[in-house]
């Protein structure tokens, strides 16, 4: 969601060094990445709120190697739209899709993470899949 590496690094220091201080009240060993990643979220909208008007995502993708320069062209212009259509959804439909398509979770995990219903999950992740498709499918 941060786009500037050395940001991105200070505030990986700072959810780090929280856990040290946290750690006693981490009951379990396999809860620490769901609170690693909810510590994360909540400092990266503290910094952007603080220093932003407009919130600023960026995803990483990882392209196949190509010899066909012109293929690689188009997956740069496809990446582009896309993260230009993804940055128009709303917040919390972009964070679902986000988790589901490109981090793999499941609705449960989803849902457990950020701590809402199921259901709402699935109408996020179908609200936001609606308008990337809506403004991807004339391109496509």
């Amino acid at each position: 969601m941060i786009n500037q590496k050395e940001l991105a690094e200070d505030l990986t220091q700072t959810v780090f060094i929280k856990l040290n201080h946290h750690k006693e009240n981490i009951n379990e060993e396999n809860k620490i990445p769901a609170w690693l990643y909810k510590t994360a979220r909540n400092e990266v909208y503290q910094h952007l709120r603080k220093n932003y008007s407009a919130k600023v995502v960026a995803l990483d993708y990882e392209l196949q190697s190509s010899n066909d320069i012109a293929n690689d062209f188009e997956n740069d212009e496809l990446i582009e739209l896309m993260n230009r259509e993804l940055n128009k959804v709303a917040d919390e439909q972009r964070e679902v899709f986000i988790l589901r398509e490109y981090s793999g979770m499941s609705y449960k995990e989803i849902a457990d993470l950020l701590e809402i219903n199921v259901d709402v999950v699935k109408s996020r992740l179908y609200m936001a899949r609606q308008q990337l498709l809506k403004k991807l499918s004339k391109f496509i």
